[in-house]
């Protein structure tokens, strides 16, 4: 796991976002198998669905990064708004 957490962050926004949609395909695929035939291990499909939520936070993680301290403060005040 935490190979793969330094793997994720070496990599640039462009590689994680076909690296997303890769594993997704992928998760997809499995989900279908195993309900069609079986696979032989059905923890793979949990593993595919964690590195899928990683990925995800990363993503989120450089987009809230970016943001300006303007955006940032607009953000905050419709999240204290929703309380």
């Amino acid at each position: 796991m935490a190979k793969n957490k330094l793997d994720i962050l070496n990599l640039s926004i462009d590689e994680l976002t076909s690296k997303l949609t890769e594993l997704e395909k992928e998760q997809s695929r499995m989900t279908f198998d195993h309900g069609v035939k079986g696979i032989e291990n059905p923890l793979q499909i949990r593993a595919k669905r964690r590195d899928i939520a990683r990925i995800q936070t990363e993503l989120r993680s450089r987009e809230l990064a970016s943001l300006s301290p303007a955006d940032l403060a607009k953000r905050d005040r419709i999240i204290l708004r929703r309380k």
